[in-house]
């Protein structure tokens, strides 16, 4: 067969061709230290590979699921154990009340004031927040779970005036109860405490819109089209901190394949004790102790201690809950963890390349790929004048 100078040229070109694509997947090889960069580096085993760093990412999944789990239940083993310091300190003080001998009104007063902070701090406790999101909540996280001491108003009569605002002052001084503001004529006006009766104020002179401060309360009336008249009805009710404003809801997170835990507790059953046997509504019981320590109800302070224990009681329990929830979990990281530790050496075998095979491999063909250039040249090289020579 005769050998001209196309045929040469088309070797050449092959060669340098063929060898610069080897030397290329060299570089790359050594550059990713990987054997499969694409499918079509290993055919048999590159589908493996994938569905190996599928199941990898589904197990990373799984850990930082469990991870957020340990991280709530580590809140919520805090919370709870913190709502039950503050029941214990509650029970302290109302033994001391429930002793006839040294109780006075002045150690009532000091322990219902005390007690109404306590309260605040376990609304402020059950309003606990993790990521941004409120963790007694249930499902509706973005709101409060306990809503804090509300008030609330109403009016009859044909004056023209109105209730424009109202302020708790002092929620120490606070009575959980409903006011009556009764105008006897356009500027006078008298409170009475409807629960037990006591009037509060009596002949208080009516200036519209100056506050009028009560019982830690601050109520503003002013005029409308008309100042009041007489016999006008303005209400303020007072409901103390409790009031569950989330639902029930079940927040569950997947931590393996087919299997998922709850990782949520809900205010309704740890404050307010729905679906325990023997529950307790926590915040109810702390508002019938501010009223008992007030009006020197002994037979209600020795009833609520029962019930103060109850609360701990609740709160304990829920508290372990947590503590088995975190037993459980660490298991399953546990198991995660290995089972992460194998896919990931099964993908190494598969993927990773030896270090010291590739750049040998490199090696040989840089010095294949300088070869062929180097005999492209020579042949290049060749024109006429070198036959007429």
């Amino acid at each position: 067969m005769r050998v001209n100078q196309s045929i040469l040229f088309d070797s050449a070109r092959f060669f340098i061709n063929r060898n610069s694509r080897r030397l290329l997947t060299s570089q790359e090889r050594v550059a990713t230290q990987k054997n499969i960069n694409r499918i079509s580096d290993d055919p048999v085993q590159a589908p493996r590979l994938l569905d190996i760093k599928t199941a990898k990412s589904r197990v990373s999944q799984f850990i930082r699921n469990i991870e957020r789990v340990d991280s709530l239940a580590n809140v919520y083993d805090t919370t709870t154990g913190q709502a039950e310091s503050l029941i214990v300190r509650v029970k302290e003080l109302l033994l001391g009340e429930a002793n006839e001998i040294t109780s006075t009104p002045e150690t009532r007063e000091a322990a219902r004031i005390e007690i109404a902070a306590i309260t605040s701090q376990l609304a402020q406790i059950a309003n606990t927040r993790f990521d941004g999101k409120y963790i007694f909540s249930g499902f509706a996280t973005d709101a409060p779970a306990i809503e804090d001491t509300t008030l609330a108003t109403s009016f009859t009569g044909s004056g023209g005036a109105t209730i424009t605002g109202t302020t708790v002052t002092d929620e120490s001084q606070l009575f959980f109860d409903q006011y009556q503001i009764v105008f006897t004529d356009p500027s006078t006006y008298d409170i009475v405490r409807i629960g037990d009766g006591a009037a509060v104020i009596t002949g208080g002179s009516y200036t519209s819109g100056q506050p009028i401060q009560f019982d830690g309360l601050e109520v503003t009336i002013a005029d409308g089209g008309s100042p009041p008249a007489a016999g006008d009805d303005f209400r303020v009710t007072v409901s103390p901190a409790g009031a569950f404003l989330g639902d029930n809801g079940q927040q569950r997170i997947e931590v393996q394949e087919g299997r998922s835990v709850q990782q949520n507790l809900t205010g309704d059953r740890v404050f307010g004790g729905v679906g325990i046997s023997g529950g307790v509504d926590i915040f109810d019981v702390l508002a019938q102790i501010n009223t008992a320590l007030r009006t020197n109800d002994q037979t209600a302070i020795n009833g609520l201690l029962t019930d103060l224990d109850s609360s701990r009681s609740q709160l304990d329990g829920e508290r372990a809950t947590v503590g088995a929830r975190q037993n459980l979990i660490q298991d399953l990281l546990d198991r995660q963890g290995e089972l992460l530790i194998g896919l990931e050496t099964i993908r190494s075998e598969i993927e990773d390349a030896d270090l010291a095979e590739v750049l040998t491999k490199l090696t040989q063909e840089q010095n294949a790929f300088e070869a062929s250039v180097g005999a492209a040249a020579q042949i290049i090289d060749i024109s006429l004048l070198d036959f007429l020579r």
